[in-house]
């Protein structure tokens, strides 16, 4: 099978509308949206920079059965909107540091919950089988409703999940059954039309080579792909010791900000080592 055209064109439409005009909370959900990670000094870089990148995961879709494809690497930001009180087996996965925003907050900024889908379902099934079809398409002549129609599918793999599946557990890097629904994610996926970054890579070599990996540190130093946020706008930081938590507070204190937001930083700090029975 020939590698798809390295130029992929979305298709994506400019909204037309407020894309949230009045929120409406979650009555079972945390009405916020969490990202986490392994290393301290990866949360120093988001609250010194007041900016979170995306950065290319791979994400095996062999359950598609598209075919010559098994796995693909997307640029991306993983949410959850986990209540507090479910985190711990989270954390024990994806790390102990974090930094939450408001659901409406991560809303206007265009992250969306992903879809989890059965492989056995005839969803999964039609997906697939017109996905191929659009492959064996590729170079053709088409109209511009099917050539939409194409974007439309590309787009919407970066936001498919299965059910369930391997997963390899960040803070173990051991690999292990995991039902994805639980993650409850949602996700940042960067508009790149007017970058030269590639919005999906399907090589398979190139995945290998680390090639994503290169631009994932290319990515994090435009700030125009990044999430952007005011201090005002965070809502809960997780790190998991007293001795995080100092360390945290040497890098709050030495941004140049007002006192009074310093404070208010530090205020919505949660060290997860102490906190976590009171949930």
């Amino acid at each position: 099978m020939e590698t798809i055209e390295r130029s992929i064109d979305l298709g994506k439409a400019e909204p037309t509308v407020e894309a949230v005009s009045t929120h409406i909370p979650s009555e079972i959900q945390a009405d916020t949206l969490f990202t986490f990670m392994k290393q301290p000094e990866y949360l120093h870089t988001i609250l010194q920079k007041a900016m979170i990148s995306p950065r290319y995961c791979t994400e095996d879709i062999a359950y598609l059965q598209i075919e010559g494809i098994s796995r693909v690497s997307i640029p991306m930001k993983c949410f959850c909107d986990i209540n507090l009180h479910r985190l711990g087996k989270h954390l024990a996965c994806y790390g102990y540091y974090g930094i939450a925003f408001t659901k409406e907050w991560g809303m206007h900024k265009h992250i969306q919950p992903v879809q989890y889908i059965n492989p056995a379902s005839d969803l999964c099934a039609d997906y697939s089988a017109s996905f191929n079809h659009a492959l064996q398409a590729a170079g053709a002549s088409h109209s511009e409703i099917e050539k939409h129609l194409k974007g439309l599918m590309l787009h919407q793999l970066m936001y498919l999940k299965p059910y369930s599946g391997k997963f390899e557990n960040r803070v173990k890097c051991e690999f292990e059954d995991r039902c994805f629904a639980d993650e409850c994610e949602w996700r940042y996926i960067p508009n790149l039309e007017a970058s030269d970054f590639q919005p999906l890579y399907f090589d398979e070599q190139l995945i290998k080579i680390k090639v994503p990996d290169e631009m994932s540190k290319a990515m994090a130093r435009e700030s125009s792909l990044a999430l952007n946020f005011e201090y005002g706008e965070v809502k809960h930081i997780i790190v998991r010791s007293r001795n995080d938590f100092h360390a945290l507070t040497d890098v709050i204190d030495a941004l140049s900000i007002d006192s009074s937001i310093k404070y208010d930083l530090i205020s919505k700090v949660i060290v997860w080592d102490e906190a976590k029975g009171d949930f």
